[in-house]
Protein backbone atom coordinates (compact mmCIF):
# COMPACT_ATOMS: atom_id res chain seq x y z
CA UNK A 1 0.00 0.00 0.00
CA UNK A 2 2.83 2.38 0.91
CA UNK A 3 4.58 1.62 -2.41
CA UNK A 4 1.36 2.26 -4.35
CA UNK A 5 0.93 5.63 -2.62
CA UNK A 6 4.50 6.63 -3.51
CA UNK A 7 3.94 5.66 -7.17
CA UNK A 8 0.68 7.62 -7.34
CA UNK A 9 2.37 10.70 -5.83
CA UNK A 10 5.29 10.41 -8.28
CA UNK A 11 2.97 10.13 -11.30
CA UNK A 12 0.90 13.11 -10.10
CA UNK A 13 4.03 15.21 -9.66
CA UNK A 14 5.26 14.37 -13.18
CA UNK A 15 1.85 15.15 -14.69
CA UNK A 16 1.96 18.75 -13.48
CA UNK A 17 5.72 19.18 -13.62
CA UNK A 18 7.01 22.29 -15.30
CA UNK A 19 9.06 21.81 -18.43
CA UNK A 20 12.18 23.96 -18.40
CA UNK A 21 12.77 26.57 -21.10
CA UNK A 22 14.41 25.48 -24.32
CA UNK A 23 17.74 26.96 -25.34
CA UNK A 24 17.58 29.16 -28.45
CA UNK A 25 20.38 30.06 -30.86
CA UNK A 26 20.24 33.48 -32.48
CA UNK A 27 22.43 36.44 -33.37
CA UNK A 28 22.32 39.33 -30.96
CA UNK A 29 25.05 41.40 -32.64
CA UNK A 30 25.07 42.98 -36.08
CA UNK A 31 27.24 45.49 -37.93
CA UNK A 32 24.99 48.15 -39.41
CA UNK A 33 25.86 50.76 -42.05
CA UNK A 34 24.40 53.70 -40.14
CA UNK A 35 25.86 56.29 -37.81
CA UNK A 36 25.59 55.64 -34.06
CA UNK A 37 23.26 58.65 -33.78
CA UNK A 38 20.91 57.31 -36.44
CA UNK A 39 20.90 53.84 -34.88
CA UNK A 40 20.15 55.31 -31.45
CA UNK A 41 17.22 57.27 -32.93
CA UNK A 42 15.90 54.12 -34.63
CA UNK A 43 16.17 52.04 -31.44
CA UNK A 44 14.47 54.75 -29.35
CA UNK A 45 11.67 54.95 -31.91
CA UNK A 46 11.28 51.16 -31.82
CA UNK A 47 11.15 51.20 -27.99
CA UNK A 48 8.41 53.85 -27.99
CA UNK A 49 6.35 51.95 -30.57
CA UNK A 50 6.65 48.60 -28.75
CA UNK A 51 6.02 49.43 -25.11
CA UNK A 52 9.61 49.61 -23.86
CA UNK A 53 10.33 52.44 -21.42
CA UNK A 54 13.87 53.79 -21.86
CA UNK A 55 15.58 54.18 -18.48
CA UNK A 56 19.15 54.89 -19.65
CA UNK A 57 20.44 56.50 -22.84
CA UNK A 58 24.08 57.47 -22.36
CA UNK A 59 27.42 56.75 -23.97
CA UNK A 60 26.16 54.34 -26.61
CA UNK A 61 24.11 52.29 -24.14
CA UNK A 62 20.32 52.18 -24.12
CA UNK A 63 18.49 50.31 -21.36
CA UNK A 64 14.75 49.80 -21.55
CA UNK A 65 12.14 47.84 -19.60
CA UNK A 66 8.75 46.50 -20.62
CA UNK A 67 5.86 44.57 -19.18
CA UNK A 68 5.97 42.67 -22.52
CA UNK A 69 2.18 42.41 -22.85
CA UNK A 70 1.95 44.84 -25.76
CA UNK A 71 4.67 43.27 -27.86
CA UNK A 72 3.60 39.68 -27.14
CA UNK A 73 -0.08 40.50 -27.58
CA UNK A 74 -0.79 38.21 -24.64
CA UNK A 75 -2.43 39.39 -21.43
CA UNK A 76 -2.55 36.11 -19.54
CA UNK A 77 -0.11 34.12 -17.38
CA UNK A 78 -0.36 31.10 -19.71
CA UNK A 79 -0.67 31.17 -23.51
CA UNK A 80 -0.94 28.58 -26.25
CA UNK A 81 1.50 30.31 -28.55
CA UNK A 82 5.18 29.88 -29.23
CA UNK A 83 5.60 33.45 -30.50
CA UNK A 84 6.75 34.81 -27.16
CA UNK A 85 9.76 37.01 -26.38
CA UNK A 86 10.95 34.62 -23.70
CA UNK A 87 10.47 30.93 -23.05
CA UNK A 88 9.68 30.47 -19.35
CA UNK A 89 8.76 26.81 -19.75
CA UNK A 90 5.33 25.29 -20.04
CA UNK A 91 2.76 23.09 -18.40
CA UNK A 92 -0.11 21.07 -19.93
CA UNK A 93 -2.20 24.27 -20.26
CA UNK A 94 0.35 26.17 -22.37
CA UNK A 95 3.46 28.31 -22.18
CA UNK A 96 4.22 30.47 -19.16
CA UNK A 97 4.22 34.12 -20.27
CA UNK A 98 6.83 36.50 -18.92
CA UNK A 99 5.45 39.92 -18.09
CA UNK A 100 8.68 41.69 -17.18
CA UNK A 101 11.64 42.20 -19.48
CA UNK A 102 14.79 44.31 -19.65
CA UNK A 103 16.84 45.07 -22.73
CA UNK A 104 20.27 46.67 -23.09
CA UNK A 105 21.39 47.87 -26.51
CA UNK A 106 25.03 48.80 -27.04
CA UNK A 107 25.88 50.99 -30.04
CA UNK A 108 29.62 51.15 -30.88
CA UNK A 109 31.30 52.66 -33.97
CA UNK A 110 33.58 50.22 -35.80
CA UNK A 111 37.19 51.43 -35.56
CA UNK A 112 38.47 52.87 -38.84
CA UNK A 113 35.19 52.38 -40.70
CA UNK A 114 32.97 55.10 -42.11
CA UNK A 115 29.34 54.77 -40.98
CA UNK A 116 29.75 51.19 -39.75
CA UNK A 117 28.41 50.56 -36.27
CA UNK A 118 28.16 47.41 -34.19
CA UNK A 119 24.86 46.94 -32.36
CA UNK A 120 24.48 44.37 -29.58
CA UNK A 121 21.15 43.55 -27.90
CA UNK A 122 20.93 41.73 -24.56
CA UNK A 123 17.38 40.85 -23.48
CA UNK A 124 16.36 39.17 -20.25
CA UNK A 125 12.94 38.32 -18.85
CA UNK A 126 11.68 37.25 -15.45
CA UNK A 127 9.31 34.33 -14.89
CA UNK A 128 5.69 35.36 -14.28
CA UNK A 129 4.53 35.80 -10.70
CA UNK A 130 3.68 32.51 -9.05
CA UNK A 131 5.88 30.41 -11.36
CA UNK A 132 8.89 28.85 -9.70
CA UNK A 133 11.62 29.01 -12.31
CA UNK A 134 15.29 29.84 -12.32
CA UNK A 135 15.07 31.83 -15.55
CA UNK A 136 13.34 32.53 -18.84
CA UNK A 137 15.30 31.97 -22.05
CA UNK A 138 15.13 34.64 -24.74
CA UNK A 139 13.68 33.31 -27.99
CA UNK A 140 15.58 35.89 -30.08
CA UNK A 141 12.41 37.75 -31.12
CA UNK A 142 13.30 41.02 -29.36
CA UNK A 143 16.92 40.89 -30.51
CA UNK A 144 15.91 40.37 -34.15
CA UNK A 145 13.31 43.14 -34.05
CA UNK A 146 15.70 45.67 -32.51
CA UNK A 147 18.55 44.80 -34.87
CA UNK A 148 16.20 45.15 -37.85
CA UNK A 149 15.00 48.53 -36.55
CA UNK A 150 18.60 49.70 -36.03
CA UNK A 151 19.36 49.05 -39.70
CA UNK A 152 16.50 51.23 -41.05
Amino acid sequence: MKTLLIIICAVAAVGCARLQPKEYRFDNTRTVMNSPERITENVLRWCAANGFNVTVNTGGVITATSDLRAIQRVNAPIARTETLCADCGENPDGYFVSSDGTMTVTVQPVDGAISATTVTVLFTAKPPKGVVSAYCASTGLIERMVLDAAAL
